[in-house]
């Protein structure tokens, strides 16, 4: 190890002298190792990142069973009864309207908080003062609010005069107390809101008790000093049974879990935990194929080498000193190749966290952190070893008597087991991932083209939020009856309805529902019922036929008549022998009355792509009314045109709201195609780098095959070989190779495309589809004939003299 600096100074020399080689072994090895940083470090954010606050070990957070947010009252009765945590925090995302001093209306997208929200997060202010109040005592001096850094910097200029300035949210005023520290955006992950309300001045914003609203909170506790995870998990177990005691009907089958504060919640945790999973196998196979090729390179390297080993091996080098040498060089290609792959990193996850919509409160930074450097340096090190050994102990092995008098061709036709070897691999491997690229490809066109159920060519969206008015029922009902009106008059338009969610845009709204005249039995094993609120005219608009009774009419709506059309998968669920017509279901945990089913729609996708037919129930608006509901319109004239149109006329009938965009509905059902869209994106990107990487290697192994046959060549075409005859020469040892690797990929990648097909990302989507398997081949075999014909039409050219005094 004493030589290791001059064994440095040599290797930094020799590839210098070799620029080609270097350049296509750095280029290689950046592909890959860039491709496993960048994955892993977006695994990294999305999964183990920390809070910016001090002692961020000491948070936990409570979900009850699989779902993250606790009701409010259940945060509440554990922050009165636990005795292992020091603070119990809740938040929760909300949204309003904010006037400017220039009388202008814009969004706001804020966060309610509990009392002792920064408190408990141990934050420091960047200027004034944090709450710190009971959520039941609104704040003495009327409504306040903490803005965070960001919002301050570009809403605000940066104002160092901001503290005590009014702001108007929802028609009410109120007084900015804090600025947030920079750094900190919220305590769950992807959130940043503008500003956090406490819970206590809720009823200034939304006109709404804290009794009244009992809404679920996202809730994140400190722990006491010294209190490990495991035993607040044991009292939080505890108190989730004493619930199920006080009311077995409203905590059935309740509980808590504690789970560290890193990452993501736990809904998307699973999923996200696959897909990462699934990304890092697939980046792997990315640095295999680079492995591989790094190895055929150095082999080749080696064999034009061998001469000179032998000499100093003959002058009294010792095995170990060579080997050791060879290795320094793998480390600084592997090095360099973990630094730039690492810089690409920076840049690819900082592209990755601005493909979220800006108009979002949500951001992720997937930046490389010192797990991410440490990470690229442990793969340095396995990377450099792997494609670097092999060949080092083999240059080394020589026979001194041998070496120094055989002509390299011979020595390197003895040497081309291993390269094919890798070759094979390269193939193999190159297969799989471009195999995995088609499927989903595959998968993305069959949901842009599926019948979801309804039409939605034609169809134009417009969110209408009136919640920061405060209405009534009555009140905003009346609005939204206006509002549709006055869309039906519109020139073009067909025919208008209002929904609570958009079908297929990523939203779910469902409960357990039971027939009123089947048996009672326990509300957890009742079937779970997704449902929307709807006007009239929701089904002409969106072209959904009803197979049995009629849709909802005006009616309905002006009556509140507890009136339902259900799905045929619903109506199968609830009644699978007779006619669901006249017949009524209520949901659990419900007082109200029941719903009779007066229609029977056909199924419609409601939820993602890869949906089943689900149970779902549209239910009037005036049964189920929301504050935000979303204008559909069935319309002939193009979105841009009509677009502004209907925000002109939302804004004369309601003037105070915050602005807001209409757009056609498949732009609001883009998100049903993100899994197979990333999926494609991901496995294309990455099957692309596998590509080209074996693209490099075949065009290597061809080149080098080539150049030991020179003078065996030079022979044929002294003998009267046609050029088409030499250049099949150079083209039949490497398309042999390329064909066993395609034989051995296809069974392997057609294992892979099943366990793909296994995951709830891909529609409709079958592993033995001919597509996915061919077109992988056929692009492989395509770049395989270009990367091996170039290099042998270059033998077919050879010049029969030169190549006989070739050694």
């Amino acid at each position: 190890m004493s030589h290791i600096a001059a064994d440095l100074r040599y290797a930094l020399r020799a590839l210098r002298a070799k620029p080609s080689f270097t350049l296509v072994a750095l280029l290689s090895l950046t592909l890959g190792i860039g491709a496993n940083t960048t994955v892993f470090s977006i695994a990294n954010g999305l999964l183990f990142s920390e809070l910016p606050v001090p002692h961020p070990d000491e948070l936990a957070r409570i979900v009850r069973g699989g779902h993250s947010p606790l009701d409010f009252e259940d945060l509440t009765y554990v922050r009165e009864h636990a005795t292992t945590v020091a603070a119990v925090m809740g938040e929760r995302l909300t949204s309003g309207s904010m006037t400017t001093d220039d009388g202008r209306i814009e969004r706001f997208d804020g966060a309610l908080v509990t009392g002792d929200y920064f408190t408990g997060m141990q934050l420091r202010p960047a200027l004034g003062r944090f709450f710190a109040q009971p959520d039941n005592v609104p704040s003495p001096a009327g409504p306040v609010l903490v803005v965070s850094y960001n919002f301050w910097q570009t809403r605000f200029g940066g104002d160092p005069l901001i503290v005590g300035r009014r702001v108007r949210l929802n028609e009410q005023t109120f007084t900015i107390i804090a600025v947030a520290p920079q750094g900190y955006t919220s305590a769950i992950l992807g959130w940043h809101p503008a500003a956090w309300i406490p819970l206590s001045d809720y009823p200034a914003f939304a006109k709404q008790t804290l009794a009244e609203w009992n809404g679920s909170i996202y809730t994140t506790v400190r722990l006491k000093p010294g209190v490990p995870l495991s035993r607040a998990a044991a009292e939080m177990n505890a108190l989730a049974a004493r619930l199920r005691l006080s009311d077995s009907v409203k905590y059935s089958r309740f509980g808590m879990r504690v789970l560290s504060a890193k990452g993501i919640e736990e809904e998307p945790r699973q999923v996200v935990t696959v897909m990462t999973s699934a990304l890092l196998v697939l980046v792997s196979i990315v640095l295999i194929i680079a492995c591989a090729n790094v190895a055929n390179l150095m082999l080749a390297r080696a064999t034009g080498r061998r001469q000179e080993i032998a000499v100093r091996l003959a002058l009294g080098a010792s095995r170990a000193r060579l080997i050791q040498q060879l290795l320094v060089e793998s480390f600084v290609l592997a090095f360099g190749g973990a630094f730039l792959g690492l810089i690409s990193a920076f840049v690819l996850t900082k592209v990755t966290s601005r493909l979220i919509p800006a108009e979002l409160p949500i951001a992720l930074n997937f930046a490389p952190d010192l797990r991410v450097v440490t990470f690229a340096a442990v793969l340095a090190v396995v990377t450099a070893l792997v494609f670097g050994l092999v060949p080092a102990l083999g240059a080394t092995r020589a026979d001194l008597v041998k070496s120094l008098k055989d002509d390299i061709g011979i020595q390197g036709l003895r040497r081309s087991r291993l390269r094919s070897s890798l070759l094979v691999t390269q193939v193999t491997m190159a297969l799989v991932l471009l195999s995995a690229a088609a499927l989903f490809a595959r998968g993305l066109s069959k949901a842009r083209s599926m019948d979801p159920g309804f039409r939605a060519d034609g169809v134009v969206d417009l969110r209408v939020d009136l919640r920061p008015r405060h209405y009534s029922d009555e009140r905003g009902l009346a609005v939204y009856r206006e509002l549709l009106t006055r869309a039906r008059a519109l020139p073009g338009v067909k025919s208008a309805t209002l929904a609570g969610i958009v079908l297929l845009e990523g939203s779910n709204a469902e409960g357990r529902a039971q027939a009123t005249d089947a048996p009672a039995t326990d509300a957890a094993n009742l079937p779970r019922v997704s449902f929307t609120s709807v006007a009239s005219g929701y089904f002409e608009t969106l072209t959904i036929p009803i197979v049995a009774g009629r849709g909802i009419n005006d009616a309905d709506i002006t009556a509140k008549l507890p009136v339902a059309v259900i799905t045929e998968a619903m109506a199968a669920r609830l009644w699978p022998s007779g006619s669901p017509i006249g017949r009524s279901f209520k949901f659990a945990g419900e007082s109200a009355a029941s719903y009779e089913v007066v229609g029977v729609a056909r199924d419609v996708k409601y939820y993602m792509a890869g949906d089943k037919a689900r149970p779902l129930a549209f239910l009037p608006i005036a049964r189920r009314f929301q504050g935000d509901l979303t204008l559909q319109l069935r319309t002939s004239v193009p979105a841009n045109v009509i677009g502004p149109q209907l925000e002109a006329m939302v804004r004369e009938l309601e003037p105070t709201l915050p602005p807001t965009r209409a757009k056609p509905m498949a732009d609001d059902m883009l998100v049903a195609y993100i899994p197979a869209g990333i999926g494609a994106i991901m496995f294309g990107t990455f099957g692309l780098l596998a590509l080209v990487i074996s693209m490099i290697g075949i065009y290597g192994v061809t080149s080098y095959i080539v150049a030991q046959r020179t003078r065996e060549l030079g022979v044929r075409a002294a003998l009267g070989a046609q050029q088409r005859d030499l250049v099949g020469v150079g083209l039949r040892d490497t398309l042999r190779l390329v064909s066993i690797g395609v034989v051995i990929g296809l069974p392997l990648s057609y294992g892979v495309a099943r366990a793909l097909t296994a995951l709830p990302l891909l529609y409709d989507t079958s592993a033995s589809d001919p597509f996915v398997l061919g077109a992988a081949t056929a692009m492989l075999a395509v770049v395989a004939a270009v990367a091996s014909y170039i290099p042998a039409r270059r033998a077919g050219r050879a010049d029969p003299l030169a190549s006989l005094r070739t050694r």
